[in-house]
Protein backbone atom coordinates (compact mmCIF):
# COMPACT_ATOMS: atom_id res chain seq x y z
CA UNK A 1 0.00 0.00 0.00
CA UNK A 2 1.42 3.37 -0.99
CA UNK A 3 2.04 5.75 1.87
CA UNK A 4 0.51 8.52 -0.27
CA UNK A 5 -2.77 6.65 -0.46
CA UNK A 6 -5.33 7.33 2.23
CA UNK A 7 -7.45 4.21 2.66
CA UNK A 8 -11.12 4.64 3.38
CA UNK A 9 -13.10 3.15 6.21
CA UNK A 10 -15.13 0.16 5.04
CA UNK A 11 -18.80 0.93 4.35
CA UNK A 12 -19.93 -1.32 7.20
CA UNK A 13 -18.00 0.83 9.69
CA UNK A 14 -20.93 3.22 10.14
CA UNK A 15 -23.09 0.31 11.25
CA UNK A 16 -20.82 -0.87 14.06
CA UNK A 17 -20.86 0.55 17.60
CA UNK A 18 -17.96 2.77 18.65
CA UNK A 19 -15.83 2.09 21.72
CA UNK A 20 -14.08 4.64 23.90
CA UNK A 21 -10.73 3.35 22.68
CA UNK A 22 -11.70 4.10 19.08
CA UNK A 23 -12.60 7.66 20.04
CA UNK A 24 -9.38 8.05 22.01
CA UNK A 25 -7.34 6.80 19.03
CA UNK A 26 -9.10 9.23 16.70
CA UNK A 27 -8.52 12.17 19.04
CA UNK A 28 -4.84 11.24 19.48
CA UNK A 29 -4.11 10.63 15.78
CA UNK A 30 -6.74 10.25 13.04
CA UNK A 31 -4.31 8.27 10.86
CA UNK A 32 -3.58 5.80 13.66
CA UNK A 33 -7.31 5.31 14.06
CA UNK A 34 -7.76 4.69 10.34
CA UNK A 35 -4.78 2.38 9.82
CA UNK A 36 -5.83 0.22 12.75
CA UNK A 37 -8.53 -1.20 10.48
CA UNK A 38 -5.88 -2.39 8.02
CA UNK A 39 -3.29 -3.76 10.44
CA UNK A 40 -2.84 -7.56 10.31
CA UNK A 41 -3.80 -9.39 13.49
CA UNK A 42 -0.27 -10.71 14.05
CA UNK A 43 1.19 -7.20 13.85
CA UNK A 44 -1.40 -5.94 16.33
CA UNK A 45 -0.47 -8.81 18.65
CA UNK A 46 3.25 -7.95 18.43
CA UNK A 47 2.63 -4.37 19.48
CA UNK A 48 0.60 -5.31 22.56
CA UNK A 49 3.71 -5.75 24.69
CA UNK A 50 4.31 -7.19 28.15
CA UNK A 51 1.98 -4.98 30.24
CA UNK A 52 -0.93 -5.75 27.91
CA UNK A 53 -0.12 -9.47 28.08
CA UNK A 54 -0.09 -9.23 31.88
CA UNK A 55 -3.45 -7.47 31.98
CA UNK A 56 -5.07 -9.96 29.62
CA UNK A 57 -3.83 -12.99 31.55
CA UNK A 58 -4.89 -11.59 34.95
CA UNK A 59 -8.25 -10.45 33.63
CA UNK A 60 -9.01 -13.75 31.95
CA UNK A 61 -7.93 -15.76 35.00
CA UNK A 62 -10.40 -13.79 37.16
CA UNK A 63 -13.16 -14.14 34.57
CA UNK A 64 -12.57 -17.91 34.55
CA UNK A 65 -12.69 -17.84 38.35
CA UNK A 66 -16.00 -15.98 38.50
CA UNK A 67 -17.48 -18.21 35.82
CA UNK A 68 -17.05 -20.96 38.41
CA UNK A 69 -18.58 -18.89 41.23
CA UNK A 70 -15.72 -16.66 42.38
CA UNK A 71 -12.72 -16.98 44.76
CA UNK A 72 -14.89 -18.66 47.39
CA UNK A 73 -15.51 -21.54 44.98
CA UNK A 74 -12.09 -21.69 43.31
CA UNK A 75 -8.91 -22.62 45.16
CA UNK A 76 -5.90 -20.34 44.78
CA UNK A 77 -3.78 -22.93 42.89
CA UNK A 78 -6.52 -23.24 40.27
CA UNK A 79 -6.65 -19.45 39.87
CA UNK A 80 -2.88 -19.28 39.40
CA UNK A 81 -3.01 -22.16 36.92
CA UNK A 82 -5.58 -20.21 34.92
CA UNK A 83 -3.18 -17.27 34.80
CA UNK A 84 -0.41 -19.51 33.42
CA UNK A 85 -2.82 -20.86 30.81
CA UNK A 86 -3.54 -17.37 29.49
CA UNK A 87 -0.04 -15.93 29.96
CA UNK A 88 1.75 -14.98 26.68
CA UNK A 89 5.30 -14.33 27.81
CA UNK A 90 6.53 -14.15 24.21
CA UNK A 91 4.98 -10.67 23.98
CA UNK A 92 7.45 -9.31 26.55
CA UNK A 93 10.55 -7.38 25.53
CA UNK A 94 12.98 -9.88 27.03
CA UNK A 95 13.25 -12.71 29.54
CA UNK A 96 13.74 -10.32 32.46
CA UNK A 97 10.50 -8.46 31.74
CA UNK A 98 8.73 -11.76 31.22
CA UNK A 99 9.86 -13.06 34.62
CA UNK A 100 9.02 -9.81 36.43
CA UNK A 101 5.56 -9.44 34.91
CA UNK A 102 4.73 -13.10 35.45
CA UNK A 103 5.62 -12.77 39.14
CA UNK A 104 3.54 -9.58 39.39
CA UNK A 105 0.55 -11.37 37.91
CA UNK A 106 0.80 -14.22 40.39
CA UNK A 107 1.11 -11.73 43.27
CA UNK A 108 -1.94 -9.70 42.18
CA UNK A 109 -4.06 -12.83 41.90
CA UNK A 110 -2.83 -14.22 45.21
CA UNK A 111 -3.71 -10.98 46.98
CA UNK A 112 -7.06 -10.76 45.20
CA UNK A 113 -7.97 -14.29 46.25
CA UNK A 114 -6.99 -13.55 49.84
CA UNK A 115 -9.09 -10.36 49.86
CA UNK A 116 -12.21 -11.88 48.28
CA UNK A 117 -12.40 -15.58 49.10
CA UNK A 118 -15.06 -14.87 51.75
CA UNK A 119 -17.14 -12.40 49.72
CA UNK A 120 -20.88 -13.09 49.63
CA UNK A 121 -21.66 -12.15 46.05
CA UNK A 122 -23.76 -13.45 43.19
CA UNK A 123 -22.11 -13.47 39.79
CA UNK A 124 -24.51 -11.72 37.43
CA UNK A 125 -22.19 -11.72 34.39
CA UNK A 126 -18.58 -11.81 33.24
CA UNK A 127 -16.98 -10.13 30.22
CA UNK A 128 -20.31 -8.35 29.83
CA UNK A 129 -20.90 -6.33 26.66
CA UNK A 130 -23.10 -3.23 26.97
CA UNK A 131 -24.52 -1.32 24.02
CA UNK A 132 -26.55 1.86 23.71
CA UNK A 133 -27.11 4.89 21.50
CA UNK A 134 -26.37 8.58 21.92
CA UNK A 135 -27.88 10.52 19.06
CA UNK A 136 -27.60 8.50 15.86
CA UNK A 137 -24.54 6.52 16.94
CA UNK A 138 -24.32 3.18 18.73
CA UNK A 139 -21.64 2.71 21.39
CA UNK A 140 -20.23 -0.32 23.19
CA UNK A 141 -18.36 -0.94 26.45
CA UNK A 142 -17.41 -4.07 28.35
CA UNK A 143 -17.57 -4.73 32.08
CA UNK A 144 -15.12 -7.39 33.23
CA UNK A 145 -17.39 -8.50 36.08
CA UNK A 146 -20.95 -7.77 37.14
CA UNK A 147 -21.52 -8.78 40.76
CA UNK A 148 -24.60 -8.57 42.96
CA UNK A 149 -23.98 -7.98 46.66
CA UNK A 150 -27.06 -7.26 48.76
CA UNK A 151 -28.93 -4.48 46.96
CA UNK A 152 -25.81 -3.36 45.05
CA UNK A 153 -25.30 -4.31 41.41
CA UNK A 154 -21.66 -3.57 40.65
CA UNK A 155 -20.08 -3.26 37.21
CA UNK A 156 -16.33 -3.81 37.55
CA UNK A 157 -13.31 -2.98 35.45
CA UNK A 158 -10.07 -4.64 36.50
CA UNK A 159 -6.93 -2.47 36.37
CA UNK A 160 -3.42 -3.93 36.46
CA UNK A 161 -1.40 -0.82 35.56
CA UNK A 162 1.10 0.72 37.93
CA UNK A 163 -0.70 4.06 37.84
CA UNK A 164 -4.43 3.39 37.52
CA UNK A 165 -6.96 6.18 37.21
CA UNK A 166 -8.63 7.20 40.45
CA UNK A 167 -11.42 9.48 41.63
CA UNK A 168 -11.69 12.62 39.56
CA UNK A 169 -9.50 11.12 36.82
CA UNK A 170 -12.13 8.47 36.19
CA UNK A 171 -14.83 11.13 35.85
CA UNK A 172 -12.91 12.61 32.91
CA UNK A 173 -11.88 9.31 31.27
CA UNK A 174 -13.85 8.42 28.13
CA UNK A 175 -13.82 4.69 28.81
CA UNK A 176 -15.04 5.12 32.39
CA UNK A 177 -17.70 7.62 31.31
CA UNK A 178 -18.99 5.33 28.57
CA UNK A 179 -19.20 2.31 30.87
CA UNK A 180 -21.05 4.42 33.46
CA UNK A 181 -23.55 5.76 30.92
CA UNK A 182 -24.29 2.39 29.33
CA UNK A 183 -24.53 0.62 32.69
CA UNK A 184 -27.00 3.21 33.98
CA UNK A 185 -29.09 2.78 30.84
CA UNK A 186 -29.67 -0.87 31.75
CA UNK A 187 -32.87 -1.91 33.54
CA UNK A 188 -32.31 -2.76 37.21
CA UNK A 189 -34.55 -4.17 39.89
CA UNK A 190 -36.42 -1.70 42.07
CA UNK A 191 -34.37 -0.69 45.08
CA UNK A 192 -31.07 -1.78 43.54
CA UNK A 193 -28.07 0.51 43.78
CA UNK A 194 -26.01 0.41 40.58
CA UNK A 195 -22.32 1.25 40.82
CA UNK A 196 -19.48 1.34 38.31
CA UNK A 197 -16.19 0.41 39.95
CA UNK A 198 -12.55 0.22 38.92
CA UNK A 199 -10.54 -2.32 40.91
CA UNK A 200 -6.85 -1.33 41.05
CA UNK A 201 -5.34 -4.76 41.65
CA UNK A 202 -1.81 -3.64 42.50
CA UNK A 203 -3.04 -1.22 45.15
CA UNK A 204 -5.84 -3.56 46.31
CA UNK A 205 -8.26 -0.63 46.15
CA UNK A 206 -11.60 0.00 44.46
CA UNK A 207 -12.58 3.38 43.01
CA UNK A 208 -16.12 4.31 42.05
CA UNK A 209 -16.95 6.22 38.89
CA UNK A 210 -19.42 8.96 39.86
CA UNK A 211 -21.19 11.29 37.42
CA UNK A 212 -23.92 13.68 38.49
CA UNK A 213 -26.86 14.48 36.21
CA UNK A 214 -25.14 17.43 34.53
CA UNK A 215 -21.92 15.51 33.96
CA UNK A 216 -23.83 12.56 32.51
CA UNK A 217 -25.79 14.76 30.11
CA UNK A 218 -22.61 16.56 29.01
CA UNK A 219 -20.89 13.20 28.43
CA UNK A 220 -23.77 11.95 26.27
CA UNK A 221 -23.60 15.06 24.08
CA UNK A 222 -19.82 14.81 23.93
CA UNK A 223 -19.91 11.21 22.71
CA UNK A 224 -22.47 12.07 20.03
CA UNK A 225 -20.35 15.07 18.94
CA UNK A 226 -17.14 13.02 18.78
CA UNK A 227 -18.88 10.40 16.65
CA UNK A 228 -20.19 13.07 14.27
CA UNK A 229 -16.69 14.54 13.84
CA UNK A 230 -15.27 11.09 13.16
CA UNK A 231 -17.83 10.39 10.44
CA UNK A 232 -17.17 13.76 8.80
CA UNK A 233 -13.41 13.12 8.59
CA UNK A 234 -11.97 12.53 5.11
CA UNK A 235 -8.21 13.25 5.38
CA UNK A 236 -7.26 11.33 8.55
CA UNK A 237 -4.08 13.38 8.82
CA UNK A 238 -1.34 11.93 11.05
CA UNK A 239 -0.48 13.66 14.30
CA UNK A 240 3.18 12.98 15.00
CA UNK A 241 4.28 12.77 18.62
CA UNK A 242 5.62 10.61 21.44
CA UNK A 243 2.70 8.24 21.05
CA UNK A 244 4.14 7.13 17.68
CA UNK A 245 6.68 5.01 19.51
CA UNK A 246 4.00 2.49 20.46
CA UNK A 247 1.83 2.82 17.34
CA UNK A 248 1.14 -0.51 15.66
CA UNK A 249 0.64 1.27 12.30
CA UNK A 250 3.83 3.37 12.32
CA UNK A 251 5.45 1.43 9.45
CA UNK A 252 2.68 2.55 7.08
CA UNK A 253 2.27 6.11 8.29
CA UNK A 254 3.26 8.96 5.90
CA UNK A 255 4.56 10.98 8.86
CA UNK A 256 7.39 8.45 9.21
CA UNK A 257 8.71 8.23 5.65
CA UNK A 258 12.37 7.30 5.37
Amino acid sequence: MSLDFTPELPPEFREQPLSARMLDDFALCPRKFLLAFFTPREQQRRFRGGPAALHQAVRQALIDCYNLGGPGMVALPALLDAFDTHWEGALCTDSLEEEQLHDQGLLMLTEYHLDHEHDAVEVAATDHRLEGRFGDQAFVAVADLVLQSGNCLDYYRLATSRHPLTGGELQKDLSAQLLWLLAHDQPVAAGSNLRVLYHALRARRVYEVVLDADQAEYARRDFASRAARLHREVDFAPNKGKHCRWCRSKSRCPAWRR
